[in-house]
């Protein structure tokens, strides 16, 4: 959903910090704990919110096709994105971008099997994840009402972020994991739209481009987290997969410390 939304920044957009729309809100509303149903009773799959999910997927697409794609169409072409690797402080930013998508889906797949067969404790297994979105959605809801420095945010969310999932996988309680999701969620929801913030403004009139190379790098950390944790969890155990998200969003701070600190050469050279 999120790659759909980011091709609607129109050439020049700067402000990126806003709540991505009401996509990222989703996972929240389809997270909550539900009672659940005695085992010898057939559970039949819940295809209803994917369902919603889907049809509304399609509704922004092909609206968002007829309004802008057709009247502005923005290409991006080999050489575009030859040019956008050679510049040192976007591949930093890719990284980044890369790594909280790591971190987020690592949480999102595995939290709620670790608290409810890892832990025992089954009934904050779903509320951990609740807890993480609600954390995201709060976070993003709030944050877009103030300017905060952006790159300097982003690292404070990323360090609260690795300990707060730290601290809860090492605590071995529940309890005390759910709200650490909940606090991690709140640290790195303005992660992604100031991410995309920064990229757009670098990019000017092709903020397009800015755009979809970060979001491309956040869903590729999508697609690899959830497999490496699983690797981790056969070779080694759940507790160690669990940090593994953890370590994600340290990495991720110490890069974009080493963002700040080119930004701050680029801007002494000039």
């Amino acid at each position: 959903m999120n790659l759909v939304i980011g091709s609607r920044l129109a050439p020049g957009q700067r402000n990126a910090s806003h709540p991505l729309t009401p996509c990222p809100h989703l996972p929240a509303l389809f997270s909550f704990p539900v009672p659940s149903p005695p085992k010898k009773a057939p559970q039949p799959p819940a295809t209803e919110p994917l369902f919603l999910y889907f049809f509304i997927s399609l509704f922004l697409f092909l609206h968002i096709h007829k309004l802008r794609i057709i009247r502005q169409p923005n290409q991006i072409h080999r050489a575009d994105l030859a040019g956008y690797l050679r510049e040192r402080r976007k591949r930093l930013l890719l990284v980044c971008a890369f790594l909280y998508g790591a971190h987020q889906m690592g949480i999102t797949v595995w939290v709620t099997r670790y608290i409810s067969e890892y832990l025992h404790e089954p009934r904050w297994g779903a509320a951990a994840l609740s807890c993480f979105w609600l954390g995201i959605t709060a976070s993003r809801l709030i944050l877009a009402r103030f300017r905060p420095p952006r790159k300097q945010t982003i690292l404070i969310c990323h360090c609260v972020t690795a300990a707060a999932t730290a601290a809860g996988v090492l605590s071995g309680s529940g309890s005390i994991m759910t709200a650490c999701c909940g606090i991690a969620g709140c640290a790195e929801g303005p992660v992604l739209p100031f991410t995309l913030d920064i990229a757009c403004e670098w990019e000017g009139e092709r903020s397009c481009l800015g755009s979809t190379m970060v979001l491309f790098a956040h869903y590729t950390g999508f697609i690899v987290c959830a497999p490496a944790v699983a690797f981790v969890i056969a070779r080694i155990g759940i507790r160690s997969g669990m940090i593994l998200p953890a370590l994600l969003s340290a990495i991720a701070a110490v890069v974009c410390a080493r963002l700040i600190r080119t930004g701050a050469g680029c801007s002494a050279r000039r």
